[in-house]
Order: structure tokens, then sequence, then C-alpha cells
């Protein structure tokens, strides 16, 4: 048995037992996706961690494609993306579980990001809620230079309830 086989079976049973061990644990949570009607590609937005299970210090936040389009791929953002469109940072650390980021093409509304038990959650307020958000669509105009008609934003209240809202573009 090789050392690979040897961590998947020891990991493998302490699942079965109840245990995860730490090094068996993810070291990034997903928060919410952004997806275009361009093509199914879509922009995912991870919570990196560190070993304490807490937001990283350094670049916390994992953004990137998953290239639908093609075979399900991941690829990075580029240089214009990441500073024009779909990159966020990080505006303040409110605390060691969380963090506030804003996106770069819709830094009005700010999302607070909280890592908890294992857990994290993009909260935001949508239709004038608290909420988590789950997802993002944006209607992507037509024409030479890029716009945007609008945005859902998608998730749920604290309750469970679904909530919506559709911000224009401008």
């Amino acid at each position: 048995m090789n050392r690979r086989q040897f961590a998947s079976a020891l990991t493998a049973g302490a699942v079965c037992l109840g245990v995860q061990p730490s090094w068996a644990q993810p070291r990034r949570l997903p928060l919410f996706r952004i997806a275009r009607n361009k093509n199914k590609n879509v922009v995912h937005y991870d919570l990196r961690l560190n070993a304490a299970r807490r937001p990283r210090e350094q670049e916390p936040m994992d953004v990137y494609w998953r290239m639908h389009e093609d075979e399900g791929q991941r690829e990075e953002l580029t240089l214009l993306e990441r500073s024009m469109a779909y990159g966020c940072t990080v505006r303040e650390r409110p605390s060691e579980t969380e963090l506030v980021i804003a996106l770069a093409a819709f830094d009005s509304r700010l999302i607070r990001v909280r890592a908890d038990h294992g857990q994290a959650q993009a909260l935001v307020q949508i239709a004038g809620h608290g909420a988590i958000l789950e997802h993002i669509f944006v209607q992507a105009g037509h024409g030479v230079v890029p716009s945007v008609d609008y945005l859902d934003l998608s998730g749920k209240r604290v309750d469970g309830t679904a909530v919506r809202e559709r911000v224009r573009g401008g």
C-alpha cells in the first residue's frame, strides 16, 4: 500500500467514525458564483482558510473560472478581469473569522464573509433583507463596448426564505 492509498484508507476510516482529521479538512470553502448570459462559464468565489480554519491573512479569496463551455476545467482570471470585472478586494477585517469584500464591478454593495465551524457564508443586502448570497446572474448588453443591462442577486434570508433582487445597470 503506497502513501496515497494509506492516507485515503485512514481518512475513510476516520470519517466512518465521525472524525475528520485536520489534514483532511478542506482549505477552501465555496461562497457564491457569477453566471452570465454570454456562455455557460461561471466565476466561483471561494474562501481560503488557514490551518486554524479561519480566513487566510494573505489572499483569503480564491476567484476563478469554471469553463463549462469546454470540459469544466478551472482557469484563473486575467488581470483585466480581476481589476475591472470579477475580482474582489478585502475592505476590512472586523474579526478573525470575518472579512468584508467588494467586487470590482459592483463595489457599491459590500459583502461580509464569515467562516465558522467549517462553513462559510457571504452575507449581503438583497431586496432590503440581510441574506446569504448564493448566485449572481449578469445580463450583459449587446454591443462593441462591454456593458451590463442588469444583475440578479439570489440568496436566502437567515430563516431560509429565498430572496432575489434585480439591479439595473447604468
